[in-house]
């Protein structure tokens, strides 16, 4: 898949030609006394400044936290749980890992807990180009004990919450069974449990940081899983409106769940270089290939700095070589 094309944001005041800072600061046109039409001149809007800022596409951050409890090691698809997720991000050929460092900030997490030591967490923080390291890290760990998987969410939220760069920020679960607590080591799926998970990933998503769920084989209820994947996005539980989730019952099935959620969070987002009004965001105009989109369905401000595209419009730059360009007037932007 091609990254669509960027052209230039232009935010422009509307009585005159758009010049200014290509960092995305606010900068005055220089005033002409005698031209009423300049601003700053004559009658003109002395607080309205004319800036050019540039629409790039953002890099997603993920955050790839792998169930290293025991269990891990039953056979999966010719070889075992622990070994096929290995195979899915890492194989030299077709690892999503591998495939995709140079286009998304990849962190890993290895969680369990074992003879009263809970979390163990092993990780590395995300960062690109970060196939070899990951790699490195995963291959030196096997399978243990527990499945301390709250707490371990929470011990993520607070490490992408160190990462400064702009783009979404997400946690995906692999997992092959119940959660445990530090508290309960094997609860086998008491509701105190399923609840605490639920739990930490309503926490992420409060926090800024959707979360995924794969379970890795058919042990995790699917009553579980849904709750999961509704959480993690800010769904209600039990409402109408479901989040998916993603149960790979072999390698190509497990390919696939990984391949989704991370392909998902890649090429919709939108970097603004300064900041947009969100109460003004409607005031935009945005284009696809030359069409203007409409606001809120085709495409919508996640923050005052990122523009993403929704819906048709995304599935349309996900799949080729295409054109966005967005303008905003002058008093839509925030110094």
């Amino acid at each position: 898949m091609r990254l669509p094309h960027l052209s230039t944001l232009l935010v422009c005041a509307l009585s005159g030609a758009c010049v200014g800072s290509i960092d995305g600061g606010n900068q005055p046109i220089d005033p002409d006394p005698d031209d009423p039409g300049t601003p700053g001149g004559g009658d003109g809007d002395e607080d309205c400044p004319s800036v050019q800022v540039e629409l790039t596409d953002t890099v997603p951050t993920v955050m790839l936290l792998i169930d290293r409890s025991g269990t891990m090691d039953a056979d999966f698809a010719y070889t075992s749980r622990w070994w096929a997720v290995y195979d899915t991000l890492f194989d030299e050929s077709v690892g999503v890992v591998k495939r995709l460092e140079q286009e998304v900030r990849f962190g890993i997490a290895l969680y369990t807990a074992d003879n009263g030591v809970c979390p163990i967490i092993e990780q590395i923080p995300p960062a690109m180009g970060n196939f070899e390291p990951l790699r490195n890290l995963y291959f030196q760990y096997d399978p243990v004990d527990e499945t301390p998987t709250a707490v371990s969410i929470d011990a993520m939220v607070q490490t992408l919450s160190q990462v400064q760069e702009s783009g979404p920020k997400i946690i995906v679960v692999a997992t092959d069974g119940e959660p445990d607590t530090c508290e309960v080591p094997d609860p086998d799926g008491l509701p105190e449990a399923r609840s605490a998970a639920v739990g930490a990933a309503q926490r992420a998503h409060q926090a800024g940081i959707d979360l995924y769920i794969i379970s890795v084989g058919d042990q995790v209820a699917q009553s579980h899983l849904q709750d999961m994947a509704n959480a993690g996005v800010g769904k209600a539980l039990g409402g109408p409106d479901n989040a998916p989730y993603y149960q790979a019952l072999g390698a190509d099935a497990l390919v696939g769940a990984f391949d989704s959620i991370i392909g998902g969070v890649r090429s919709c987002s939108f970097a603004i270089e300064g900041q947009v009004d969100l109460s003004q965001a409607d005031q935009g105009t945005v284009t696809l290939d030359g069409r203007q989109l409409a606001y809120g369905t085709e495409w919508d401000l996640t923050d005052a700095s990122t523009l993403e595209l929704l819906g048709e419009a995304c599935s349309t730059v996900m799949n080729g070589d295409h054109t966005v360009e967005a303008e905003f007037t002058c008093g839509s932007i925030v110094e």
